[in-house]
This record gives C-alpha cells, sequence and structure tokens, in this order.
C-alpha cells in the first residue's frame, strides 16, 4: 500500500508515529522501473540510506565521518535523519569508506563523510558532517571505493578522484587527487570495489585497474594494474566488492572473480579465482557485490545471495553462516544493496526489507539489536492533526520532543515551527547556549565566548551544563576542557563511577572513562580496595579474572567450587569458573575419576556428550556401546537401540543391516514374510519381496515348500506363481500325472490339470508319445476317437486301417471289419464294394451262386443274377463257359478229338453214364464244373469221343446242373426268411437300378 508524503510548510514533512515507519515507509511507496543510475536505497558498510517519493534523502547508523550528513560526528546516528532535499540518487557501497554521495533533480552533485586522499572530490581532503556540493556536472552515476569514487558523466566519460597509489582509477598520472580526473570514455557502468574498479563500455566490454591480491580483477594473475585492462567482453553490468568482482553477460549469466573465502562468489567452494568463472548459467537482470557476501537478482524478481551468513546477510534466515552457493531469499525486488554485514531491499510494492547487524545502528529501529531475518516496512496512516497550530503535525511534534499543545514549547517567544524553518532548537530557548534567548538574540545560533578559558566557549559550557565561569566545574583537578579531550565528564569528578577520581585514575594509569580498566569485571575502586591489580585481570596468577576469582589475591582458591583449585585447573587447561568445563553433564573431577576427557564433552567421538552417555548407561569411552558396528550417536538417529546389537532382534547386528541397506528396525525389511536374518541364511535377498523374481514373495515360498531362489521349483517350465494362479502343483511337474510336464502342456495348449484334455480316453501324455493330438479325440478324423481305436485295433493315425477306401468309422458304422479291406471276403474290398454298390456283408450280393469278386473279374453284374438276361444265370453261364473253356485248353490238340472220332466212341452214352454218376455225387458247383470238364477231357483223350462232342455235351450238363445243387451260405449255415427278406428286396432294388440304363454285360 502507497502513503503519499507531501510537503510541509518551511521545509518540514509529514512523519509518523514510529521513525522507522515513517522514514522508510514514505520512503519507496513510488512505482516504476529503477536503473542501478537512479538507485533509491544504499547499504554503506555501517549505515544506510534512502530517498523518499518526495525528493527528500535520509539516512542513519555509523557516523564517525559525519556521513549521515547532520553536521556532526558520532559513534552512529539511531534513527533515519534528513539529509537533503530534491534528490533523485544515492549512491554508497559496502566496500566504500564512511561517506556517500547524493544526485539531486537539477543534476549536482553532493558528498558529505570521510575525505581521505580527495576521495570525495571536493578539492580539499577536509571530512564533511555536511554536505558539499561538487563542481563535476552532468553526472549520472557515482561509485563509490574504499578510499575513492568514479563519477559517471552522460557523455560516457568516467572521472576519478581520490586515493591511486594501486591504480585504482586508473592512468591519471599521479597516486591521489582531490578533484575529479578523467579516465576513460565510451563508459556505460562503473563499479569501484576496494581499491580497484571496474569499467564497462557501449560495445559490452570490461576494463579493469587496481590493487588486484586475491585475483579480484580476474586477470589470471595477482599483478596489480595501474591502467584499465581489458578482461572479457559480452558484459551488460558489474560490481565491485570488497575484494571480489561480478560481471553479469547479456545472456543473463553471472561469472565472478577474486576472493571465495565466505563463499561470496557463489562457486559452492571456498577456493578463490584469478579468472572469470561462471556462477549462474542465466535468468539474472543484476548483480550486487557487498563486503564478504553477494546478491543477484534475477528476471523473474527474485532475490538471491551467497557469501558471508553470520547476520542473515545471505539467506535473511538463521542458516548456516556462510552459503557457497546462490540462495533464494525472497520475490518481487526491485532493488538490493548490500553493506558489510546488512541489506537494504526496495520491493516491487513499494516496502522496504532491512536486515542483518545493528551494531552501528544501521537498522534504523533506534536499537542495537541484530536480526536475521527481513523486517517488512509500511506506511500507515499519516495523523495530520496540528493541535497548537505551530505548523506541526502531532505526530511530528511526539517525535520531536516538542509540546502539541503549545506552540512554543521552550518558552523563548517563537513558535516551535518558526524555530525548525531557522534551524534553532524549538526545546531550548538559548540554541547557541550563550545565555541569550533565541527570540531576543540577533544570531541565535552563534556563541564563541569562553570565560574561563578552559579552551570550552560558553555556549559549549551551557550546552554540557559545565559552569562557563570555572575551567574546573566538578573540581577534579582536570579543567573542563581537558577532560572533554579525554572524553571524561567534566561535570563529574568520577566520571566512570568507578570510586576513583578522575585525577586519580590518571596517576594510577587506569582508564578514567572505564570503571574497568583491566576488563577482569571488577571496578577500578573495588580493586584498590581489594587490593588486587586494576590494570591485570588475574591478579593472583591462578588463571581466574579477579571479577571471577573468589579471591583474586590467593591463587589456591577454588572459584567454580568443583573440588579443584583454580591453579590446578590452570594447569588441566580446565575452566576455574566452570565445574563442568565442556559442559557435558559430568563435573570435572568426576570426569576426572571416570577417566573421561575433562576438555571434550565427548570423549569417545560418538556424537553424544559423556554425561548423556552416562545417564543412558551408555560407555563414555567407547563410541560404540553395544559393538554393532554404529556409533553410539549415529544409533539415535536412526532410533536404533545403542545398549542392543540387534534392535529389530532378527539376528543381523544394526550395522551390518545399516551396511547392507537393510532396515534395522524391521526384522523383515522387504516385508516378504522372512526375516532379515532367516534371508541372509537362505541366500534370498533381504531387500527383495522376490529373489527369484517368480512373482511369489519368499516368505510365501517358503512357507509352500517351494524354493526362493528357483523360480521354477519343479523345473516344468512354468513359474512357481504362474502354477499357483493357475491351479497347478508348483511342487510337482506333472500335475495331473498324464505323463506330460505342466510346461509341455501349456506349450502343447493341452489342459495341465486334465490328464485327457480332449477326453478321448487316452492321456496326453500317451497320445504325444504315439503321435496322436492330444488335442483332438480323433486324431485321424476317422470317426473313431482315438481310444476307440486303440481298443479296436485300429491305426489312430490311419483314418482306412485296412486301407479298402473305407474310414475305420465307417466301416464300424456299417458293421464292417475295419482290419478287413474285405469283410464278406468275396474278392472285393469294402471299399469297392460300396463304390459298386454290392453288399460289403454279403458275398454274393445278386444271390446267382456268383461271389461278387467273381462276378466283377467275370465282367459281370454282381447285382443281378443273369447279367446277359439270356434266362440262365450268370452262375450257369460261368459253368458252361468253364467247362468249355477247360475243354478248350485241355484240347487244344486237335489230334486228340480225331483220335475220337476215328475210334467210333459213343459220347452220349458216355456223358449219360458221366452225369448219372456225377449227380449223385457231391453238387457243388465248382466241383461239378470242374469233375465235368476233367470227365469229357478224358473221354476224348481216350478217344471215345471227339472235341465238337465233348464241347456239346459240356453244354448239356452246364444246363442241366441249374437249379439242382445249391452253394452253402456264406459264413456257413443257412439264410434265414428276414435275411432273404433283405435281400429279395435289395435285389428288387438293384433290378430297379439296373433297368435305370446299365448296359448288360
Amino acid at each position: 500500500m502507497n502513503f503519499p508524503a507531501p510537503s510541509l510548510p518551511d521545509g518540514l514533512h509529514r512523519l509518523l508515529k514510529h521513525p522507522l515507519l515513517t522514514f522508510l515507509a514514505v520512503a519507496f511507496c513510488f512505482t516504476g522501473a529503477h536503473t542501478h543510475a537512479n538507485p533509491k536505497t544504499a547499504a554503506g558498510v555501517y549505515h544506510s540510506a534512502i530517498i523518499k517519493e518526495d525528493g527528500t534523502a535520509w539516512s542513519w547508523g555509523y557516523n564517525r565521518a559525519g556521513q549521515i550528513g547532520q553536521g556532526y560526528t558520532s559513534e552512529y546516528v539511531a534513527e533515519p535523519a534528513q539529509v537533503l532535499a530534491d534528490v533523485q540518487a544515492v549512491f554508497a557501497k559496502g566496500s566504500s569508506q564512511e561517506r556517500q554521495f547524493f544526485l539531486k533533480t537539477d543534476g549536482t552533485v553532493w558528498g558529505v563523510g570521510s575525505n581521505s586522499y580527495g576521495s570525495l572530490g571536493d578539492g580539499s581532503g577536509s571530512h564533511r558532517t555536511s554536505p558539499v556540493q561538487l563542481a563535476i556536472t552532468d553526472v549520472v552515476d557515482v561509485s563509490p571505493g574504499w578510499i575513492h569514487t568514479i563519477f559517471l558523466k552522460s557523455d560516457g566519460t568516467a572521472w576519478g578522484t581520490g586515493h591511486n597509489t594501486w591504480g585504482e582509477i586508473g592512468d591519471i598520472g599521479k597516486n591521489s587527487t582531490s578533484t575529479p580526473l578523467q579516465v576513460m570514455s565510451d563508459v556505460k557502468a562503473i563499479s569501484a570495489g576496494l581499491y580497484f574498479t571496474m569499467y564497462l563500455k557501449e560495445d559490452g566490454s570490461v576494463w579493469v585497474t587496481g590493487d588486484n591480491p586475491w585475483g579480484q580483477l580476474g586477470l589470471g594473475d595477482t599483478d596489480d594494474r595501474y591502467v584499465p585492462t581489458f578482461v572479457m567482453d559480452g558484459v551488460k553490468a558489474v560490481s565491485g566488492g570488497f575484494r571480489h568482482a561480478l560481471f553479469l553477460k547479456e545472456d543473463g549469466s553471472v561469472w565472478a572473480a577474486g576472493d571465495n573465502t565466505y563463499g561470496q562468489l557463489g562457486t559452492d567452494t571456498v577456493t578463490s579465482t584469478l579468472v572469470p568463472i561462471q556462477v549462474i548459467a542465466g535468468g539474472v537482470k543484476s548483480i550486487h557485490a557487498g563486503y564478504y557476501h553477494s546478491l543477484f537478482i534475477t528476471e523473474d524478481d527474485a532475490l538471491w545471495g551467497s557469501g558471508n551468513n553470520g547476520n542473515g546477510q545471505s539467506t535473511g534466515t538463521a542458516a548456516d553462516s556462510r552459503i557457497y552457493t546462490p540462495t533464494w531469499i525472497m520475490d518481487d525486488v526491485e532493488e538490493a544493496s548490500p553493506g558489510y554485514a546488512h541489506n537494504v531491499v526496495l520491493k516491487k510494492d513499494g516496502s522496504i526489507l532491512i536486515w542483518g547487524n545493528n551494531r552501528y545502528r544501521q537498522l534504523g529501529d533506534g536499537t542495537g539489536t541484530s536480526t536475521k531475518f527481513p523486517q517488512e516496512i509500511y506506511g500507515p496512516t499519516v495523523d495530520e492533526t496540528d493541535t497548537d497550530g505551530d505548523g506541526i503535525f502531532d505526530a511530528e511534534e511526539e517525535i520531536l520532543g516538542t509540546d502539541p499543545n503549545n506552540p512554543d514549547s521552550d518558552g523563548d517567544g517563537l513558535t516551535d515551527g518558526d524555530e525548525v524553518a531557522d534551524g534553532t532548537n524549538p526545546l531550548n530557548a538559548d540554541s547557541d547556549g550563550d545565555g541569550v534567548s533565541d527570540s531576543d538574540d540577533l544570531d541565535p545560533l552563534d556563541a564563541n565566548s569562553d570565560s574561563d578559558g578552559d579552551d570550552v566557549s560558553d555556549a559549549e559550557e551551557l550546552a554540557l551544563g559545565t559552569n562557563p565561569l570555572s575551567p574546573d566545574s566538578d573540581g577534579d583537578g582536570i579543567n573542563d576542557g581537558d577532560e572533554i579531550l579525554a572524553g571524561t565528564n567534566p561535570l563529574a569528578s568520577d566520571t566512570d563511577n568507578d570510586g576513583l577520581s578522575d585525577q586519580e585514575e590518571a596517576d594510577l594509569g587506569t582508564n578514567p572513562t572505564n570503571s574497568d580498566s583491566d576488563g577482569d569485571s571488577l571496578s577500578d575502586g573495588a580493586e584498590v580496595a581489594a587490593g588486587s591489580n586494576p590494570l591485570n585481570t588475574d591478579s593472583d596468577g591462578d588463571g581466574v579474572a579477579d571479577g571471577d576469582d573468589v579471591d583474586p589475591t590467593d591463587a589456591n582458591s577454588d572459584s567454580d567450587g568443583d573440588g579443584v583449585s583454580d591453579s590446578d585447573e590452570l594447569a588441566a587447561g580446565t575452566n576455574p569458573l566452570s565445574g563442568d568445563t565442556d559442559a557435558d553433564g559430568l563435573g570435572d573431577l568426576q570426569e576426572s575419576n571416570l577417566g573421561t576427557d575433562p576438555l571434550a564433552s565427548d570423549s569417545d567421538s560418538d556424537g553424544i556428550a559423556d554425561g548423556a552417555e552416562v545417564a543412558a548407561g551408555l560407555d563414555p569411552l567407547n563410541d560404540d556401546t553395544d559393538a554393532d558396528g554404529i556409533i553410539d550417536g549415529d544409533e539415535a538417529p536412526l532410533g536404533t537401540d545403542p545398549l542392543n546389537p540387534d534392535s529389530d532382534n532378527d539376528n543381523v547386528t544394526d550395522g551390518a543391516e545399516v551396511a547392507a541397506g537393510l532396515n534395522p528396525l524391521a526384522a523383515d525389511t522387504d516385508a516378504d514374510g522372512l526375516s532379515d536374518g532367516d534371508e541372509i541364511a537362505l541366500g534370498t535377498d533381504p531387500l527383495a519381496t522376490d529373489s527369484d523374481g517368480d512373482g511369489l514373495t519368499d516368505g510365501a515360498e517358503v512357507s509352500s515348500g517351494l524354493n526362493p531362489l528357483d523360480p521354477d521349483t519343479d523345473a516344468d517350465g512354468v513359474t512357481d506363481y504362474d502354477e499357483v494362479a493357475a491351479g497347478l502343483n508348483p511342487l510337482d511337474s506333472d500335475s495331473d500325472a498324464d505323463g506330460l510336464d505342466d510346461g509341455a502342456e501349456i506349450e502343447l495348449g493341452t489342459d495341465a490339470l486334465n490328464p485327457d484334455s480332449d477326453g478321448d480316453g487316452v492321456s496326453d501324455g500317451q497320445e504325444v508319445t504315439t503321435g496322436l493330438d492330444p488335442l483332438s479325440p480323433d486324431s485321424d478324423d476317422d470317426g473313431l476317437g482315438d481310444g476307440e481305436e486303440i481298443d479296436l485295433g485300429t491305426d489312430p493315425l490311419n483314418a482306412d486301417s485296412d486301407d479298402d477306401g473305407v474310414s475305420d468309422g465307417d466301416e464300424v458304422t456299417a458293421g464292417l471289419d475295419p482290419l478287413n479291406p474285405d469283410s464278406d471276403g468275396d474278392g472285393i474290398t469294402d471299399g469297392g464294394e460300396l463304390a459298386l454298390g454290392t453288399d460289403a456283408l454279403d458275398a454274393d450280393s445278386d444271390d446267382d451262386g456268383l461271389n461278387d469278386g467273381e462276378e466283377v473279374e467275370l465282367g459281370l453284374n454282381p447285382l443281378s443274377p443273369d447279367s446277359d438276361n439270356d434266362g440262365v444265370s450268370d452262375a450257369t453261364d460261368q459253368q458252361y463257359l468253364v467247362i468249355t473253356g477247360n475243354i478248350v485248353l485241355l484240347g487244344v490238340d486237335s489230334n486228340i478229338a480225331n483220335r475220337a472220332d476215328a475210334n467210333g466212341v459213343d459220347l452220349g452214352s458216355q456223358l449219360e453214364t458221366t452225369y448219372a454218376t456225377l449227380a449223385d455225387g457231391v453238387r457243388n458247383h465248382g466241383t461239378f464244373v470242374s469233375n465235368v470238364s476233367r470227365h469229357l477231357l478224358s473221354l476224348v483223350r481216350a478217344k471215345e469221343i471227339s472235341f465238337r462232342e465233348a464241347i456239346t455235351l459240356g453244354k448239356i450238363a452246364a444246363r442241366s446242373d441249374v437249379g439242382k445243387p445249391t452253394q452253402k451260405p456264406k459264413h456257413g449255415g443257412k439264410k434265414d426268411k428276414s435275411e432273404k427278406k433283405k435281400k429279395s428286396d435289395k435285389k428288387s432294388d438293384k433290378s430297379k437300378k439296373g433297368k435305370g440304363g446299365k448296359n448288360k454285360r
């Protein structure tokens, strides 16, 4: 929140009720970006400065050289004090000595403070307690070094003043100058360090000059340079610190060189560097080198720091005293200025943060208390009440100490507002102390008389309260002027109130301004009274300061009452003022008895104080009481028991567990159901729940009898986990006992839990062994299951075991013999019969007396009893043909017939006799034909008949045989009526088929 600060009459400005809030909250209530050329904040070594929105400059802190600009010197100015008006920029650095500069809105430059070697540039060497205008003009930036100063003008020229013994200004032809001399041109930025300077030229090149003991010039050596020397280019900003330098390149990267004792370079080491090295890769927009620390503002307006952090200046926290890498401090930062050990930071919202060392009141809060944490300051509402109408708001009068209800607080006839405007003191009726009231005095600010000749003017004496008519106001034998020079109080005969007069102290050689000259905590007067030496901190030489000694004149006293005399403690190196020198909880005498070291709080260096070890039952002389491999001090952070070598009772010592990466507080580190000790004994991995990677925890495997180190306990090709998941037995390689390993079954696709996956009555193992398909109940696809075929004796891998053209299944279904290719023995395979349409179970399908095979062989129709439809059955025709054929074959020699005819043999009578004989014999058709043929042939041979006559007789014999004897039914026995009926029906069907177009043969 912003709070405007309009001007008051007579140059006064409104103040808030809290001094620091007044000066800082109002000062930074501005918006917009600010460049390094117009900084609104500045941190010197031990002081701070700001510019308010109304253009007034305020400062506070260390004032030894008058740098606060109040017209006087002092140890410090505790709260913000106005310095100048109409100011646009303020310049001070953590590496500059006790001075600061102001750039006013009219372009003039003003300086105040130390002017050693002419470093203010006003042409003199005198210190200035009030700002003085410098002759140099057109200045846009000022950078004060330790005892030299560099100015940058609007035309790009750089000018220097002050000390130049080490060439810190550059080549100006002399060792020092009290007026600025030109050094370089084409410069766009400057930065002065301790005794060196950095010049950044318009082309982005950096040139350095001056002292170089730490290599801060970045030139690769520690040689001083007396003229500006090129270092690097591509740079857009530079910042010189106490003994280090920062470079900001165009790409946003930060480079650093020089001293790194406190980590101020931010390189994560304490190693100094003679050449610039990269610290931050990019993203930085401004750099600020302090005394022993550095600040960086990134493109996202975040503030980072590195280096000395003893007062929190590098982190804004109570972190380590040294920060070796840039560490985030805060966001939304507009401007930062590092001092010796404090920071002044302007935020984007206009608020100001100040923190760090406050020894010289540089934090401006009126106290000397340092803080490591940023204190945010903002402006509350301004109270504009002016009750007494004297031109000063009541809130301002509270701060000034005037009476807000009395327009003339000191009663001198001038209003408080008029006195402030005139410069007189509204609280003192005689501002110059010359005895004349301000209202009656022609010049109420001039008093020069010295009535008593004590070298103190009357006005000064009146101000001091001394008697301007007595040279020794306090009657101590020392005149007032000498007391003032010596720093004693001319109004008190005993300035330090130590019981000795200032004169007595002068005679003794003690310090009249210090009640305890030797710093032994006994006042000088008390020491003189006690007989001890006020100039010796240990009068009896027993190692105990007189102030702490029970008897400062007796070396054998026991000041701390620990049973050991001070002199003995001094000899032993212990503290005679502390019963427990090392503060470990054990008295010095007790440690001596125990054998521990009274000078070391942790005798065994195990991280636990000796006293704590004794209290806990540990051995203060043994860093590992339980001998488990972990020192006692490390057991507490781990949570293990330093008195128990195996805190989790898993049979593995805590030290061994930690070394192996196990949890010494968990008996089963990997929570697999096996203790770490058991796992080590088994050889499993106590850090892996599943040592063999089979999907089952080691504990589950052990409890199930499995091998936790073998993913496939039964070696069947299936992991134990997969077997369990599938319901298989991980301890049995053949879960269904079918002769196949579970792995083989999974690979084949059979059911590892079913011995007969295809349900064909043959186990999967047997099927695989015999070459059958365990996934098909009928491997040869013949209609018979593999088991049936094995039972029948057929080949389950051959669909037609007897190779008759009919599958085994079809044969069994039809009642045929799958192992006999000709089930009815008629000479035709079953397949052939199916093709012909004959009955594979009937050798003579057409019941003509000839079996089907004979008919087919003879070219007859096995489905017709009279293939040629001549009225004679095929069998009769065949008998005739056979007889005739036999006769023809047997009687090839025509001479046989001729001889028979020549002899006049009566074939007719012979035939009749023969036939009668045969008719009474066997009626078997085949036998009949054979015998007739043989008999007729014998007759021909005997020349009883001719060949022609034999043929004729054979035909007659064949015909006479028709219908007489019949063949026996196939398979033996006679056909029953049902068979005859069935055959009759079949023949009827065949007859129909024959009539349907089959050609006769």
